[in-house]
């Protein structure tokens, strides 16, 4: 079992690949969504929440290889594991950060459970076994960090 150094790094303006479109790439996709991304999904059929959700290029087709050109992170999510490890495989080779929705092995970065103010955001990542309280936990930070009044 790896553990995973929580660092927070800026997203803003890095361009992002979502391959995929269905429920696992629409929560993924809108994480990334606050943290100022340039968001491109490629998909042959997109989950109806995508058209929703602002500022997302849409690429209605298959995945090529070409769409990884400039991309610093991708989220590859389609129903197919082995297109999923081709795609992990081209971005290992191109140095892009990949996180790999059906295998957990083949991630550089897990995705953290999310609790978000203004002006604080806090990451929780668990491992496979406990993510019931790691869900309970992003709870109880979100519901204090919404009550939290600044004093100063």
């Amino acid at each position: 079992m790896s553990r995973y150094f929580p660092m927070f790094v800026s997203l803003e303006g890095k361009k992002v690949l979502v391959v995929g479109a269905g429920s696992v790439a629409e929560r993924r996709t809108r994480s990334l969504l606050p943290f100022g991304c340039a968001i491109t999904v490629v998909a042959p059929q997109f989950a109806p929440g995508f058209r929703e959700m602002p500022g997302l290029e849409l690429v209605e087709r298959r995945f090529e290889d070409g769409d990884l050109e400039g991309v610093w992170l991708a989220v590859i999510a389609t129903d197919n594991k082995e297109e999923n490890a081709r795609i992990a495989a081209l971005c290992a080779g191109r140095g892009i950060i990949k996180n790999v929705a059906s295998d957990m092995d083949l991630c550089d970065f897990r995705f953290p459970a999310l609790a978000l103010t203004g002006e604080m955001t806090a990451g929780l990542c668990s491992t496979e076994r406990t993510p019931a309280l790691t869900k309970q936990m992003r709870k109880k930070l979100q519901e204090f960090l919404d009550g939290y009044h600044d004093e100063n």
